[in-house]
């Protein structure tokens, strides 16, 4: 991320890595508008996706030579900068098209900031990375939880693999089932943070039990 880019991290209109489907669904009136990181865009460049005519129109973000960021021509010190000023003039992105930013969309609730989450002990690994026990800060207060890691940005097939894991989990609401808290998917490494279960792994308490039938 770039360092015009990195103040996008504090701003709730970035979501980080983000689908199609998602997109689809959370920018639904002409002028929404947010800012991501297309799953399948290999370089992992931040993009400001806008509803426009009933489709999604995706601007890329330029840089001078002295880090100065625009879509159109008009250059400014920071990307929130930027938003600010299409906002409020309300004059198009597009030198064409009359393609007008009016509502930025917030990330939903499960998309969690990294500053808000701290790695302790390693607990294994998985198929994409180490697993480790966790604290996240959740308002004023502290949770335990369980944090899956990728790091491996090169591989992007691997990359939507992690995210569809998380995906999934987040279908499932049962309580005989690991609850996922949310992702982090704003910058590296990305994370799955979900319920910390003291016990171990189901596979580990079902051989420990074994040892003790006869």
């Amino acid at each position: 991320m770039t360092q015009a880019n990195e103040c996008l991290l504090s701003e709730t209109y970035y979501h980080g890595i983000i689908d199609q489907y998602d997109m689809q669904r959370m920018l639904v009136r002409d002028g929404d508008f947010l800012f991501g990181i297309p799953e399948e865009d290999e370089k992992e460049s931040v993009v400001w996706v806008v509803r426009y005519s009933g489709e999604l129109r995706a601007f890329s973000i330029g840089l001078t030579e002295k880090d100065l960021c625009f879509v159109n021509e008009k250059c400014f010190r920071k990307v929130s900068e930027m938003v600010d000023h299409y906002v409020r003039t309300r004059k198009p992105l597009h030198k064409t098209l009359p393609i007008v930013v009016k509502r930025p969309v917030p990330h939903p609730a499960w998309v969690i900031s990294h500053d808000r989450i701290r790695l302790k002990d390693e607990l294994g690994r998985g198929q994409f990375g180490c697993v480790y026990k966790g604290i996240l800060q959740v308002g004023h207060t502290y949770k335990t939880v369980a944090v899956k890691t990728y790091v491996g940005h090169t591989d992007k097939a691997k990359r939507i693999s992690f995210l569809q894991e998380a995906k999934v989990m987040r279908e499932y609401k049962h309580e005989n089932v690991v609850q996922l808290i949310g992702v982090a998917c704003q910058k590296e490494p990305l994370m799955i943070i979900v319920e910390f279960c003291g016990g171990g792994s189901l596979l580990k308490v079902y051989f420990a039990r074994s040892m003790f039938r006869f």
